[in-house]
């Protein structure tokens, strides 16, 4: 049996756990951001969902990420979906991915975002990873289940457990 006998929609703005369409093995995490007949656009660095603007608010100016081993200067924004539902993202201070080409989500088919907009291979990439299709959709995320940081040590690293390992990030809901 390779159909799914009980199918939820997940809703824009979930955070969901996807196979990537490229090998349907590798697990993906990213944010919904379109569903079936939408239409997804960057415009001078905003994002655009069916032609109106989703609003987003800085909320930090100064902040330091991973991307990759890279370290990158970000701004930290909260961004509103139409339904109303919040969300934290981070941008590139040099506003790299500046416009886009308009993405329309096919039929049983998904847009998703990474949170780190500039630093994520997500649907933007369609060789890659492009409009997920629903039978690819694993499940929502609801909470990190472990976190370690890659930079201090592997997780096979045992002796630098004790630096890697957040367990401050351990068990938070995902938003």
């Amino acid at each position: 049996m390779n159909k799914r006998i009980l199918f939820n929609s997940p809703e824009r703005g979930d955070v969901v756990v996807f196979k990537t369409p490229a090998d349907n093995r590798t697990d993906y995490i990213k944010r919904l951001i379109g569903l079936p007949g939408d239409k997804i656009q960057f415009i001078d660095s905003n994002l655009y969902l069916n032609s109106s603007e989703i609003l987003k608010s800085k909320i930090l100016i100064k902040n330091k990420i991973y991307c990759g081993k890279r370290v990158i200067d970000v701004y930290k924004f909260e961004e509103i979906l139409p339904s109303g539902k919040k969300f934290h993202t981070v941008y590139l201070k040099d506003y790299t991915y500046q416009n886009s080409d308009v993405f329309t989500v096919p039929e049983n088919h998904y847009f998703f975002l990474g949170d780190n907009r500039d630093c994520s291979k997500d649907s933007r990439y369609l060789t890659s990873v492009g409009y997920v299709h629903k039978d690819n959709l694993v499940g929502k995320a609801q909470f990190i289940f472990f976190s370690s940081d890659r930079n201090i040590g592997s997780i096979f690293a045992f002796w630098k457990w004790h630096e890697s390992i957040r367990f401050n990030r351990t068990f938070d809901k995902i938003n």
